[in-house]
């Protein structure tokens, strides 16, 4: 009671900057967390017959892997509209890349493991990345948590290039 209402501003620092917070994980280091992440998403990035045909029609004559790259990254964009279902452990885990692509909707974890799946197809190597925005603000490195994170993209270790499967730009 009686507490004093926090001023919005659009240029302040995010809740985490301004409010104390609690964080709470049951793994000891990042490694555990990545490992059990990984055992979570593996299964979950599949190439089917449809999307290798759909990635050997978008790759048509094109012969460098960034020409390539940049066409899956754009029938991704297309073709697939941002949509988040995130009931359950789908906060964390993917649906599948063959039910992204059937039914060309996703959340940046599902586009962002698509574009992964149609690039490893074609056999340019890419990774999936979770990363923290921004507008959430700093976060204590410890204790490691997959709660920190809110967005995920993918890397190109050949091209050294990070790619979000949900920005046109």
């Amino acid at each position: 009671k009686d507490v004093a209402r926090v001023k919005v501003d659009q240029r302040q620092p995010s809740q985490s900057e301004i409010f104390e917070y609690t964080l709470v994980s049951t793994y000891e280091t990042w490694d555990q967390v990545g490992k059990w992440w990984w055992n979570l998403i593996k299964d979950q990035l599949v190439v089917d017959a449809e999307i290798r045909k759909v990635v050997k029609e978008v790759t048509r004559g094109l012969t460098d892997d960034r020409s390539k790259m940049e066409a899956i990254h754009n029938w991704v964009v297309k073709n697939t509209r941002y949509v988040g279902i995130e009931f359950g452990v789908h906060g964390w885990k993917p649906y599948r890349t063959t039910l992204c692509m059937r039914r060309k909707f996703g959340d940046c974890k599902d586009k962002a493991a698509l574009f992964v799946s149609m690039l490893q197809s074609v056999g340019i190597p890419a990774e999936f990345v979770l990363i923290r925005t921004r507008d959430r603000g700093t976060f204590a490195k410890s204790p490691p948590s997959l709660w920190i994170f809110n967005h995920a993209i993918a890397y190109v270790p050949g091209l050294r290039t990070y790619v979000d499967a949900t920005s046109e730009l």
